[in-house]
């Protein structure tokens, strides 16, 4: 079975399975989240008299940003958060990160403040609460939620492994003897300086081609063909320039074989594209422009 069949084939799979991803995240997952928020939320207008703008709690973080603040914006945010020790558990221990620089006295900042301190006093409750009732609740929605998302991650690498796969066979096709290749053109945006008119012209394209040790060593190459392997270590080729119909006999070392391959192959495979709309988008600006100023 060819890898580009089988590559078809995990592209049907991961399509069907992220869409279920996005209906079960959409249908499920986001509203049991905004659900245990929310009781998150009730238990510290009933418990604590503490009525926040927003709270989440997302595995070990609990965040609650505080009514009268900005719309949750650091630094308003209040964070409980879990460290773990590397060594036991017995290590692990909990801080609270809140905003800690001098603020003006005022409504705002003082309800800041006293929430703070309702937090601290009240901490082991709120940690009681995380370990006992908040993280197991938040466990039973993020399981299924994770196990969907490693499937599909592990599906989407498969099917980049098999895209580097064809990749690479392709660019090896352009090494193997016999093969001819002539460059594709590329667009050039260009004024007519007889009509004072821009155009959107096609040019023919060339790669430079290091053929010896020296800097002037090399030619710019419209067109190639692979002949083979040559005497020491060498690649045989024929090469055509621009504006020149005649196959020229040339040998170069193979890792300036392989550098002009990759370029080739790159423009072939995605840069002409870009550099094409690149041109095209030029052309089309300065026609606006022009029009603009008639």
């Amino acid at each position: 079975m060819s890898k580009q069949i089988i590559l078809d084939a995990l592209a049907s799979q991961f399509a069907i399975k992220q869409n279920e991803f996005i209906e079960f995240e959409t249908t499920v997952h986001n509203p049991a989240l905004e659900r245990l928020n929310k009781s998150i939320s009730d238990w510290f207008s009933s418990v604590l008299n503490v009525s926040p703008h927003s709270a989440k709690y997302t595995g070990d973080t609990l965040e609650i940003v505080p009514m009268n603040e900005d719309n949750g914006r650091w630094p308003s945010a209040i964070h409980i958060r879990k460290h773990y020790s590397y060594r036991d558990d017995e290590n692990n221990y909990y801080d609270i990160d809140y905003r800690s620089s001098h603020n003006k006295v005022d409504t705002n900042n003082m309800y800041y403040l006293t929430v703070l301190g309702k937090m601290a006093q009240h901490s082991a409750l709120i940690i009681d609460n995380i370990e006992n009732e908040w993280k197991p609740a938040y466990k039973l929605i993020h399981i299924p939620h994770y196990e969907l998302s490693s499937e599909l991650g592990k599906l989407e690498r498969e099917i980049n492994q098999i895209k580097q796969d064809i990749d690479v066979a392709k660019r090896e096709e352009y090494k193997v003897a016999g093969f001819e290749h002539t460059i594709s053109p590329n667009l050039y945006c260009k004024i007519n300086y007889d009509t004072d008119q821009y155009e959107l012209v096609e040019q023919p394209r060339t790669f430079q081609l290091e053929t010896g040790r020296g800097k002037w060593d090399y030619t710019h190459v419209n067109a190639y063909r692979v002949v083979g392997p040559a005497k020491y270590n060498k690649i045989a080729l024929q090469v055509k320039k621009q504006d020149d119909t005649r196959w020229l006999d040339v040998e170069v070392k193979g890792d300036y074989f392989d550098s002009f391959i990759e370029t080739v192959y790159d423009w072939e495979r995605s840069k002409r594209d870009k550099y094409n709309a690149s041109e095209t988008e030029r052309f089309n600006r300065y026609n606006v422009k022009a029009e603009q100023t008639s």
